[in-house]
């Protein structure tokens, strides 16, 4: 598998990341891959922001219920802003 993040570049865009949690929450495969999609962008200045509700138990395209979930709700709100931002 390739990893993306040995592609990116100083040039990369502000990216806005959004992790679900399950199943494995701390240790999950998508969190695990957005710390380190946040960790290589930090390094390079490139402006971020992840969203990650710890413990909440938000399944992959959890923000498809935003009249339910708070979080997706919040999640929302966040990639909003950051595109009003950066976009």
């Amino acid at each position: 598998m390739l990893d993306a993040k040995t592609y990116i570049r100083d040039s990369f865009i502000p990216s806005w990341i959004n992790a679900s949690n399950e199943p494995n929450d701390e240790n999950g495969f998508f969190i695990t891959e957005g710390r380190g999609l946040k960790k290589k962008l930090d390094e390079i200045g490139i402006p971020n922001d992840l969203v990650f509700f710890p413990g909440a138990r938000l399944p992959h395209g959890y923000m498809d219920r935003m009249d339910a979930d708070p979080h997706a709700k919040e999640a929302f709100d966040r990639m909003m802003n950051f595109i009003q931002k950066y976009i």
